[in-house]
């Protein structure tokens, strides 16, 4: 089962940078174009139920974006109630309480909401979805309620700032064996290279087609496995999506499937090849089978990803060469940067962005997968999972 949550149009509280939380503020002229031009996305995809927050912004964001859905309206999908500072601008209450009084998204000192009471309603609609599933369902909601969504399936604690979920933004998710995963996080039309600011740095990360080790669902490690024909295909299919942007600079991965991925997909470019986005070294374990090392060692051992044991590398080793590639790229004169990888190097680098230790099995890089980060002088943050995720497969 897919679940896409969409985030409604721009509002008058966002256009003013005003708490709207539960407030019943309406769309703007511009979200109203916004849920419109959503529209010839969504129309292709048979959903088989259709639910909307009882806020009018969502609601109305649905009737523009699936004009022929009737949908089931529910306060289960209401933003955060953010109590009496509801309908007061951001620069007011951050004088008052300071700029960072948001970050743990608690509003109970203002007579509203805490995440855990968010997450808690937001569960009780899952729940109901996992009791009688289907093949698609949507719902039109908020930036609190994705973010929620992610707290529930991450199984941690995560910075909240780190990520955000765009007007009109389309994010997917998938249920199957019990567990809710990540498919694609702000699907968007092209980035627009026009929004970083002076201060920033744009990262995209891609994975590399699929290797022998991928279609043989064995350890890949930092073997090096080659391309498989699939995998120089993926590599083909994704040379469009990239050269609608133009990067400063090119990393790529020390290891053959990623070099050959970069010299498909990005052919006219010379990068710079670094092992400090190799994948993480997992030591003896290489060449055998994925799915026997989980019976034998068990799931936490394949969550935990530390295979000294093996002779291989552990997860925070990793972390600190892939925080010193990131240091390279922070230190650069290089506005807009792509590293072509592998799915750990990704994963790591999310990690780093949410700052949390999440649950790895409910998401990973797809072969070809791509990804953005922006770095606002401080601080990664997700941009996008899957840009460009082919919404209607």
């Amino acid at each position: 089962m897919r679940l896409f949550l969409v985030r409604h149009g721009q509002s008058e509280a966002n256009f003013t940078m005003t708490h709207a939380g539960q407030l019943d503020v309406k769309l703007t002229a511009q979200g109203i174009s916004e849920a419109e031009n959503i529209a010839p996305i969504l129309a292709d995809i048979k959903f088989d139920k259709v639910f909307s927050s009882d806020l009018s912004r969502a609601v109305d964001t649905q009737k523009y974006a699936l004009p022929n859905a009737v949908a089931v309206q529910t306060p289960l999908l209401r933003e955060y109630d953010v109590g009496h500072i509801a309908g007061r601008k951001f620069e007011d209450t951050n004088r008052e309480y300071g700029s960072g009084f948001r970050a743990d998204r608690d509003y109970r000192r203002f007579g509203g909401e805490c995440t855990e009471d968010v997450c808690a309603r937001l569960k009780k609609f899952l729940t109901m979805l996992e009791h009688d599933p289907c093949d698609n369902v949507i719902a039109f909601a908020h930036n609190g309620v994705m973010c929620c969504m992610l707290r529930l399936i991450f199984g941690c604690e995560y910075d909240y700032n780190s990520v955000f979920s765009h007007n009109r933004a389309i994010n997917v998710f998938e249920y199957s064996d019990g567990k809710w995963r990540l498919l694609c996080w702000d699907y968007m039309k092209p980035f627009d290279e026009g929004s970083i600011k002076p201060d920033e740095k744009v990262l995209f990360m891609v994975r590399h087609g699929q290797s022998e080790a991928n279609i043989k669902g064995v350890f890949g490690g930092q073997f090096d496995y080659p391309l498989t024909p699939r995998g120089i295909s993926e590599a083909e299919s994704i040379r469009t999506t990239l050269a609608l942007h133009r990067y400063d600079k090119v990393y790529c991965s020390d290891l053959s499937r990623a070099v050959t991925t970069q010299k498909i997909a990005l052919p006219e470019y010379e990068p710079e090849i670094t092992p400090l986005v190799r994948e993480i070294d997992e030591g003896d374990l290489v060449g055998t089978s994925i799915s026997e090392a989980a019976k034998k060692y068990g799931e936490e051992f394949m969550i935990r990803r530390d295979y000294r044991d093996h002779n291989g590398e552990s997860a925070p080793q990793m972390k600190k060469r892939i925080e010193r590639f990131l240091r390279l790229v922070e230190q650069s004169d290089h506005k807009i940067s792509i590293a072509i990888a592998h799915n750990g190097t990704i994963n790591t680098m999310l990690e780093i962005a949410v700052k949390g230790d999440y649950d790895r099995t409910v998401l990973e890089s797809t072969n070809c997968g791509i990804h953005i980060f922006r770095f606002d002088g401080r601080d990664w943050r997700l941009i996008c999972w899957n840009y460009m995720y082919r919404i209607k497969g």
